[in-house]
């Protein structure tokens, strides 16, 4: 019972880093397309990525909690 439980944990720590990862890898890529087209960011564009990654470390962090 209790191996069950565990693998199940672990592998819902693995998907919820491959979601963090696939999001982090898609952001490094917005933000290199928006440093290619060269034009100034605006201030709502800066906070959600802000945010984002925010977001994408407290997830981390839960995951490495569990």
């Amino acid at each position: 019972m209790r191996r069950v439980a565990l693998s199940q944990r672990v592998h819902r720590v693995e998907s919820i880093r491959s979601i963090v990862l696939s999001r982090r890898i898609s952001a490094l890529r917005r933000l290199e397309d928006s440093k290619k087209s060269n034009r100034p960011r605006r201030k709502s564009e800066s906070m959600q990525v802000l945010i984002l990654v925010g977001f994408l470390c407290m997830l981390y962090v839960y995951a490495k909690i569990l």
